[in-house]
Parts: structure tokens; sequence; C-alpha cells
């Protein structure tokens, strides 16, 4: 099973945007989808990272860097940086 291209893995640490960070406890690949743990709680994903909520929430690092500027155009020059340096980094 893998999300966003890399092989998901039992112990593999995670970043949910609601939960914090968590640990990937079980795959389940017979219903297309991991279990990870934030201390005594569990909650499951499929590998778009979607879970309980029905939206993506689940990435491998916390994905906010920075806060969002409100200013449309000063977010539209932070996302170009950022995804420019997503594409100049690759997978390292």
């Amino acid at each position: 099973m893998k999300m966003d291209n890399f092989e998901v893995v039992a112990g593999d640490s995670v970043h949910d945007l609601v939960f914090g960070p968590g640990k990937v406890d079980r795959l389940v690949p017979a219903e297309n989808k991991f279990w990870v743990t934030y201390g005594n709680r569990n909650e499951s994903y499929d590998n778009n990272g979607n879970g309980r909520f029905g939206l993506r929430t689940l990435f491998w690092y916390n994905p906010i860097i920075t806060p969002p500027p409100k200013n449309p155009k000063a977010w539209d020059k932070v996302s170009a940086i950022a995804i420019a340096s997503a594409k100049i980094l690759g997978d390292i």
C-alpha cells in the first residue's frame, strides 16, 4: 500500500492535521486501508490520506510550515515557492 507514491509500513511516523503526530499501526490491504495510533486513539485511512472526515488530513509530516498570509497575492507567492522547492528537492 502506498501514500503519495511511498510505501506505507507499520511503524512509519505520520501527521494528521486534526490528531497530530502518530504511528502507522497496521495495514489492512484487503480493505485498502491502514490504521494509525495517536496515544490511546486509533484512526483508519485510505491510501490518499483520507480518514473519518472524508477529506485528506494525513501526511508524512505536518504540511503547515508557516501560517498562510491573509493577502491573496502573498499567498500566491508562498504557494509558488513551496511548490518550486518541492519540485527541486524531489525525493532526496
